[in-house]
């Protein structure tokens, strides 16, 4: 729905509005239609609930000179949630950080990094090609046909790296097979590289420089978590960092900021191959009609899924902003924004797209 007729509905229902936490710059609520951003924010919130969604949801705002915004309910406080396979993305901005440093080398063979086992005479994959689900590992999911067993077995992080390179396949002439096990192989790359444990790593190259809070890595080690997935510290640099709203749009402001990565590292990271459905490093980058903007929008998508949780984060760069959702919400449907449909196309299109656009 466009953002004029749904302001409509949120008028109608202000007494309904969601409780907002906000941070950076404070809103003026004695006047809640007459700033813009909220206005946005208030479109997009109340779309997802409409549509069922139910957990923290999230808009980030980079003007051009260099204010920002935050703005996401916070449901029952803001506890941690799985961030699934947006895991995948910080990861892959982490082993970005490592080539702008001259560490790791896209195009070199894991085997430059990591000792492999034997595998016969199947050649060793590339950095890029486990960026890009390309590099033929074996693959957790419907291990002894259950596709949790994997992540249940409680394997070190090393360990659970070498279980993946063993009985490997040769990389895959062309197309790509998604794998968790491709991350967890590129977190024990960067641990190689940097002499560094993960945990420290990601404080050092991700959390601290983007000021998150709440994000974590959960460990292997940790106590069983009745409010997480069962065997979510299984999923390892795959798929188990666990964080609030902000943190995730706080991710999302570091990236566009140019905090994280360099130019030229962001620009390479972000090339989404159209060979691969658009796949870049980490997430898929394309252009895609918006309802109501008048050109192509530039998004760069990132999704994950684990049990009953759900995560979307995408990145509309050109415009400086960044929408998520972050919750428990197995039957929301986000929709495919490429094609125009679903849940995550209109909030978008509410977000992303006025008469001057």
């Amino acid at each position: 729905m466009k953002l004029a007729l749904r302001l409509c509905l949120i008028f109608a229902a202000c007494a309904a509005q969601p409780v907002l936490a906000q941070a950076d710059q404070p809103v003026d609520q004695s006047e809640p239609f007459s700033d813009p951003a909220q206005d946005s924010f208030n479109a997009v919130a109340f779309g997802a609930r409409d549509a069922g969604f139910s957990g923290e949801i999230g808009i980030a705002l980079l003007n051009r000179d260099g204010t920002q915004r935050l703005l996401f309910t916070s449901e029952g406080g803001p506890a941690p949630l799985p961030w699934a396979s947006v895991t995948k993305q910080v990861i892959a901005t982490m082993v970005m950080q490592q080539v702008e440093r001259g560490r790791i080398t896209l195009d070199a063979p894991v085997i430059t990094y990591l000792p492999l086992p034997p595998a016969g005479d199947t050649p060793s994959p590339t950095i890029r090609e486990l960026l890009q689900h390309r590099a033929g590992l074996r693959n957790p999911e419907g291990t002894d046909g259950d596709d949790t067993s994997f992540y249940r077995s409680g394997l070190s992080r090393p360990a659970a790296a070498q279980w993946c390179l063993t009985d490997r396949a040769a990389p895959p002439a062309q197309g790509w097979a998604y794998n968790n096990c491709d991350y967890i192989v590129l977190g024990a790359v960067l641990e190689a590289v940097t002499g560094e444990e993960m945990d420290r790593l990601l404080a050092d190259y991700i959390f601290l420089p983007a000021r998150m809070k709440t994000a974590r890595l959960v460990s292997p080690l940790d106590a069983p978590d009745p409010a997480q997935p069962e065997g979510l510290a299984g999923y390892g640099t795959s798929a188990a960092i666990t964080g609030n709203a902000e943190d995730m749009l706080r991710f999302s402001l570091a990236l566009m900021q140019g905090r994280l990565l360099g130019e030229e590292a962001q620009a390479e990271m972000w090339r989404g191959d159209p060979q691969l459905g658009f796949m870049a490093l980490g997430q898929w980058v394309y252009d895609a009609p918006l309802n109501g903007c008048k050109a192509p929008q530039r998004i760069v998508e990132r999704r994950g899924g684990i049990g009953a949780f759900q995560a979307l984060h995408v990145i509309l760069p050109d415009q400086g902003r960044a929408l998520i959702l972050l919750g428990r919400a197995p039957e929301t449907d986000f929709g495919t924004i490429w094609a125009g449909q679903g849940l995550a196309y209109d909030l978008l299109s509410d977000l992303a797209c006025t008469e001057s656009q």
